[in-house]
């Protein structure tokens, strides 16, 4: 791929699937997550400052739901108790995110997230993971691209084997 190519989604969907025909369920998914694969955010593991914002975000939903549900009277729908249940079970995590340093160099979360939803579909279509194929690295890069990120400007994309083995564990993958 040259450093300067912007491929479509469909191509990049026929790099995972290496040639064969699409499923219909790659583009979507690959639609679905590139905003957020786009996302040029950084995130600074050394600032807490996005912990606290999601333990006081989550803090003030549990205390508005818990009013909300004085107003609907005893019957609360099943997907406030799903929310207020996931809320008591994720706070403790985000918590100790405030409380626990963070340390080291800054990662690429949008890098990370792209290998996760790359390796997530190659392995379904696949069968299993592969983080060493360079197939693999080229649809990365690819979606990346495709994302809004400027590709590598040296033209390897080896470095994808790095993020994708960090990933092979991601919830997106590990899930199937």
């Amino acid at each position: 791929m040259k450093a300067d190519a912007k491929l479509t989604l469909e191509e990049v969907a026929s790099l995972l699937c290496k040639g064969k025909p699409v499923p219909d369920w790659v583009l979507p998914r690959l639609r679905k997550r590139a905003e957020l694969v786009g996302d040029k955010t950084k995130l600074d593991p050394t600032d807490d400052d996005i912990d606290r914002k999601l333990l006081e975000s989550a803090d003030q939903l549990e205390k508005w739901l818990g009013r909300y549900t004085m107003r609907v009277g005893e019957e609360i729908p099943d997907c406030i108790e799903k929310v207020l249940s996931g809320l008591e079970e994720l706070t403790p995590l985000i918590a100790e995110g405030v409380r626990i340093p963070k340390r080291g160099r800054p990662l690429d979360d949008s890098r990370h997230l792209c290998a996760a939803v790359c390796m997530e579909i190659w392995s379904e279509f696949h069968h299993k993971p592969q983080p060493h194929s360079p197939k693999l690295w080229e649809a990365c890069e690819a979606y990346w691209v495709h994302c809004g990120h400027p590709a590598n400007p040296k033209g390897h994309i080896k470095n994808w084997e790095d993020y994708l083995r960090q990933n092979i564990d991601h919830p997106l993958i590990a899930s199937k």
